[in-house]
């Protein structure tokens, strides 16, 4: 008996909470043979990966979005490298946040042995609409806008040409349906993955939190923007005509000189409350991942 157990294979199997259905172990029938990694390795796989998406989306992403929305009009007159200062920050944000996000996709795929744990054709329609499933889904989903937009920047066109216009509004679309898939994504994850967390309750009711904040920051946004263009002032006049006149590209590369600017004066209260944003986007982060690492 005992020379046959040795010449067999073992197969794995993983003790998961019913709640927890990313983690649930496959039947049986469908096992594969166990790998050399232990199920403290993989846990911490998953963990990692959550951290990664945490501090690029959450921080990354959402601050190049809101550099691009609320401060343009920030520093008119000053370009460094032909560019405005909200370009760089928009783009460098975006730039280093999509390394966290292949690394991220690359360890989640690692820990689950290079399965597909999102909707299938052959599984039940209970399965496909679990939160497992939906998480995988829509997480796919925003790493792939994260990887077509900066893409899709390298293709635009001259702001000057008739197809400009389509490509702002897809850029910009596809930019608020990543972010939205990825905080979704998180907040399934924070509700339903409970084995991960120190403490999935609090998890989720950060992340809600943390939507309200972002939520009322943005309205915030908005109001002081269309108080600053009702305001008598020259900046903001003269750089709306630039806008219209096509004097320098809305990317933030400036394609002509601009006129001379009498107010310089920038939008403290946008840029305030840009850094205040920033740093709660820190704090959030730094907790969710505590929360990951115990």
């Amino acid at each position: 008996p005992h020379s046959f157990l040795n010449k067999t294979c073992f197969f794995l199997s993983v003790p998961t909470n019913a709640s927890d259905p990313a983690l649930q172990p496959k039947k049986a029938e469908d096992a594969a043979p166990v790998s050399s990694m232990s199920r403290e390795t993989k846990f911490w796989l998953i963990r990692v990966h959550g951290m990664l998406m945490i501090f690029a989306w959450l921080v990354l992403v959402v601050s190049a979005i809101l550099s691009a929305r609320y401060l343009r009009d920030h520093f008119p007159s000053s370009s460094p490298c032909g560019l405005k200062w909200w370009f760089h920050i928009h783009r460098t944000l975006n730039i280093v946040a999509l390394p966290f996000i292949l690394l991220s996709t690359l360890l989640i795929f690692i820990a689950k042995e290079w399965t597909w744990e999102g909707p299938s054709v052959n599984n039940s329609a209970s399965a496909n609409f679990s939160p497992g499933s939906v998480h995988s889904l829509l997480g796919t989903i925003a790493i792939l806008v994260a990887i077509i937009q900066p893409l899709l920047a390298l293709m635009r066109c001259q702001p000057d040409t008739g197809a400009r216009p389509i490509f702002n509004w897809t850029h910009r679309s596809l930019g608020v349906l990543g972010i939205v898939f990825a905080v979704v994504t998180i907040m399934i994850a924070a509700n339903s993955f409970v084995s991960l967390w120190s403490d999935a309750s609090w998890g989720f009711l950060v992340m809600i939190f943390y939507v309200l904040v972002a939520v009322l920051s943005i309205a915030l946004f908005e109001v002081l923007s269309y108080l600053k263009s009702k305001a008598p002032s020259k900046t903001a006049a003269m750089e709306m005509r630039n806008r219209t006149s096509h004097r320098y590209d809305d990317s933030g590369k400036v394609v002509s000189s601009p006129p001379r600017i009498v107010n310089k004066k920038p939008l403290y209260g946008v840029a305030a409350l840009y850094l205040v944003f920033l740093l709660f986007s820190l704090c959030v982060a730094a907790l969710l991942i505590v929360m990951l690492s115990v």
